[in-house]
């Protein structure tokens, strides 16, 4: 753990997550992989923008730009956040899975059962967690990711994780999902075991 002297922020290790927290209620969880989460406090409630949202509890008007227009793309809503003085040329030239260069074959493919689809199978290891938490972002992210990797399975086993994890803040326990051959646990440090993951850049889910 890791303090200021005054206690007004606080750098700590969770599980598998880096966490910062901070006096005025501000929580970063950083899994050093590719999921970031950010909370605050509701007293904060209404008076946020920006890449995160406006903490109203309404997801669908959560991308609304800097001009305050709410966009269907997520490319447009993000651009209009770019702080002053970004590299020229730096614009995405893409939207949605395009960016992935993502086949029908393929999306057909990452879909399925075996990789994202296992998320919202009705019957399924997580099929507990979807009335609280509805899968289809995250198979929509998990989809584009395996894209983006050419179906590298650790991408994979992460976007799994993080709906699980997300499923156990929410109170909920899924069943268990990995086994030996798939997204099983490797040995770590002094005996200790952790999820075989890859690597990735860090994102930031949607909303609140």
């Amino acid at each position: 753990v890791v303090k200021r002297e005054n206690g007004s922020i606080q750098v700590y290790q969770s599980g598998f997550s880096v966490i910062v927290s901070t006096d005025f209620g501000l929580m970063v969880s950083y899994d050093r992989f590719l999921y970031v989460r950010i909370s605050l406090p509701y007293t904060y409630q209404n008076s946020t923008c920006g890449l995160c949202g406006n903490f109203n509890n309404n997801p669908g008007d959560d991308f609304r730009t800097r001009q305050g227009e709410v966009v269907s793309s997520d490319v447009v809503f993000a651009n209009s956040w770019k702080a002053a003085g970004d590299e020229p040329g730096c614009d995405a030239q893409c939207s949605g899975l395009a960016c992935a260069g993502c086949t029908a074959a393929q999306t057909a493919l990452y879909r399925n059962s075996a990789h994202c689809g296992i998320l919202e199978n009705s019957t399924g290891p997580f099929a507990a967690c979807h009335q609280q938490l509805p899968p289809r972002s995250f198979v929509d992210s998990c989809v584009y990711d395996l894209c983006v990797s050419g179906g590298y399975q650790p991408i994979l086993c992460q976007a799994l994780n993080v709906y699980s994890s997300q499923c156990q803040q929410n109170g909920i326990q899924p069943q268990s999902w990995r086994s030996s051959g798939f997204c099983g646990m490797s040995p770590g440090p002094c005996g200790t075991r952790g999820p075989i993951i890859g690597y990735g850049s860090p994102w930031l889910g949607g909303g609140w």
